[in-house]
């Protein structure tokens, strides 16, 4: 189940977006723009084929909750990765509720304020279970262009 009308005071613990190209970070140090604020996704993680895959959670009616399996909260939202060389590209990026916290307190910041309104940098350390992410604004803020505007 997805929800959309997350503010950035809806900060509380908690998979698909249609055919949206996902976001994978490939470095220690990333730059992103958040194109949109983030929403809620809760998924269940089924065993297929030896591999987990996420499943979209149905909300109240469904089967895998009645089941027992209880999703895990994450959040998404779309972003252009400011480091690619390619054409600017509208990407999903997932990320749980240690990253909206982050960028929630940005938000609340009155020397930052929305986090949309300028780029952001992702630091990741650790792996697996222990990976960790920091987040620190660009100091400087910018627009998204044109090209940019007519993607989201």
């Amino acid at each position: 189940m997805i929800k959309y009308d997350l503010s950035w005071d809806d900060v509380t613990p908690p998979r698909s977006m249609g055919r949206s190209k996902f976001y994978k970070q490939k470095t220690d140090k990333c730059c992103l723009r958040l194109a949109t604020k983030p929403v809620q996704v809760d998924e269940h993680w089924i065993a297929e084929n030896g591999k987990n895959k996420s499943h979209l959670c149905a909300g109240a009616a469904c089967p895998m909750c009645k089941a027992g399996n209880a999703p895990s909260k994450k959040y998404a939202a779309y972003v252009f990765d400011r480091d690619s060389d390619d054409e600017p590209e509208l990407q999903v990026w997932r990320f749980g509720v240690k990253v909206l916290n982050q960028l929630a307190a940005l938000a609340k910041d009155a020397d930052y304020g929305d986090p949309t309104s300028y780029d952001i940098y992702v630091h990741k350390s650790g792996t697996g279970q222990s990976t960790n992410y920091n987040i620190t604004p660009s100091a400087k803020k910018q627009k998204l262009d044109k090209f940019e505007l007519e993607k989201i």
